[in-house]
């Protein structure tokens, strides 16, 4: 007789217990229980508390591998001679001539640390686990900042005794202090008009604000040039920085390239001499002439010529395909927005919703509807056959609330409106674990459908069915599995899920009612912070 182990074990069993009964029942009971002695039973009995399943075929624990997993050295991809060659090539070592060059640069504290970090430091692993750096933070060129280079880097100014001109007293500002440096800012920007006034008592400071108003200049120059520091500590003073400082306003060769501001101008021509200022105010003068009228001081026809190249100008503009995808961007807003005042509209702000739950005319426009089903149904009445349409809509705020609503009409249009005010009506609150899970393990069942709802840990994802990932976006649950064993009807799938997340089992709850302390461990060793 030759059975698997799963079998044998549950034959043993069934003969083990009744061993009185085949005795009495078989002339040849001493042959046949002498497979049944107590240490034949023992040994088949814990034979049996390690099997699986009653199945033919045996238990695989782990599936196989495709490719067999060989390492580099075997294959002879990465050998010790080359791994060391390639490392003094391109890694090598302080030599004592190299050691004699840095004692002129460095203190012997310096070259102390450098000598613990050269031995800390295996070339190999250099050689083998030296990576490109792929993330967001890498350098834009490649660099192993063993140099300075003249464009990107500048060797920080140090004191006569090689020391950094740092102060070691620097603070930030409190608010006091940073109010009166706005304050002071302000007044240097105020014009010279605003000023005489002042001088002069015909205005006060209190009214300088109707007077004037800071340019985005000023506030874009006050945030990024003035010193946040107390004492205007980093704005007159050497900083820590390595970078390059910018490039200066008059660059040689580059300054006349470009054309100025008007406030820029007069400034520049307050620092030039008497003949360069007539000059300069001559060329503005004959600037703006040219700006009024197109061709030199042509007229009326060059007032013509302008105006009709400024025309074909935004022609050209208006026809572009950059032009064209912006207008066509704007309509699509557009056209979304009115859609979405038409449904605020017939929902109704100030309806039942509102005033059940207090809602505000926020809070509802961030729900969102979707359409789980839209199904042609007919019923036979004594009348004939009856068409109708039924419509399955499920609503969410995103945040713990979910709610269905299913319909059912003749009218094809006014069916799914009902069917949405109804799920905004059916909205009820879903208990979360972390605002991200479920409590456990849930199981449902709703017609022929069944469904069972696993919490899963944060980065999991939501590996569900289609219609239950729709559930999980509108609910807010961002972790969850799910098994559906039998029928998987929309219309069954939705509500066999609406009744599990309502029928969880909340763990504090269960606590007090059993008179227990219960404390959330991932709450208090990682304070809060758990997704």
């Amino acid at each position: 007789m030759s059975t698997t182990p799963s079998a044998r074990c549950l034959l043993t069993k069934r003969l083990v217990k009744t061993p009185r009964t085949i005795l009495q029942r078989s002339s040849n009971a001493p042959r046949r229980t002498a497979a049944f002695s107590p240490a034949t039973s023992t040994t088949a009995t814990s034979t049996c508390q390690s099997s699986h399943g009653f199945h033919t075929s045996n238990a695989c624990h782990a599936r196989r591998k495709r490719f067999s997993s060989v390492q580099a050295e075997k294959l002879g991809l990465i050998t010790p001679e080359r791994t060391e060659k390639f490392a003094q090539r391109f890694f090598p070592r302080y030599d004592k001539e190299d050691y004699k060059k840095l004692k002129q640069i460095y203190t012997p504290d310096q070259i102390k640390a450098i000598k613990a970090g050269e031995e800390s430091i295996d070339p190999k692993d250099l050689a083998i686990q030296g990576r490109w750096r792929t993330d967001q933070y890498r350098f834009p060129y490649w660099d192993d900042f063993s140099h300075f280079l003249p464009s990107v880097d500048k060797h920080p100014e140090t004191t006569d005794m090689g020391e950094l001109q740092v102060d070691p007293k620097s603070r930030w500002m409190t608010q006091e202090e940073f109010d009166q440096d706005w304050a002071k800012f302000l007044a240097e920007r105020v014009p010279n008009e605003v000023k005489e006034k002042l001088s002069k008592g015909v205005v006060t400071w209190g009214e300088v604000g109707h007077l004037y108003e800071p340019k985005p200049q000023d506030l874009w120059e006050f945030v990024t040039n003035r010193s946040k520091f107390a004492g205007g500590y980093l704005a007159d003073k050497q900083s820590m920085t390595s970078l390059a400082p910018a490039l200066p306003a008059k660059v040689p060769g580059v300054a006349g390239l470009y054309e100025l501001e008007d406030s820029q101008e007069e400034s520049e021509m307050q620092d030039m001499p008497e003949e360069e200022n007539v000059r300069a105010e001559r060329a503005k003068a004959i600037k703006k002439l040219q700006a009024q009228h197109a061709i030199g001081l042509g007229g009326m026809d060059g007032k013509r010529n302008q105006e009709r190249r400024n025309w074909e100008m935004e022609q050209r503009i208006s026809n572009s395909p950059e032009q064209r995808e912006k207008e066509k961007k704007k309509e699509e807003e557009e056209r979304l927005k009115q859609r979405k005042d038409r449904m605020m509209a017939r929902l109704a702000p100030t309806g039942p919703a509102k005033e059940k739950y207090g809602w505000s005319d926020k809070m509802l426009e961030n729900i969102q509807l979707r359409i789980i089903e839209a199904k042609r149904v007919t019923n036979q009445t004594r009348l004939g056959k009856v068409q109708s349409v039924r419509y399955t809509v499920i609503a969410g705020n995103g945040d713990g609330w979910l709610g269905v609503g299913m319909t059912k009409g003749i009218d094809s249009t006014t069916t799914p409106l009902k069917a949405r005010a109804l799920a905004i009506m059916n909205m009820r609150p879903i208990r979360r674990y972390e605002d991200r899970t479920i409590y456990g393990t849930v199981k449902s069942k709703f017609g022929g459908t069944a469904i069972e709802l696993y919490s899963r840990p944060p980065g999991f994802g939501l590996r569900v069915p289609h219609n239950i990932w729709h559930i999980c976006r509108f609910v807010g649950i961002k972790d969850l599995a799910a098994k559906m064993p039998r029928a998987s009807n929309p219309m069954n799938t939705v509500k066999a899920v609406v009744q599990a997340l309502h029928n969880q089992k909340d763990p504090e709850e269960i606590a007090r009612g059993r008179g227990k302390k219960l404390v959330d461990c991932r709450r208090v060793y990682y304070g809060g912070q758990v997704y």
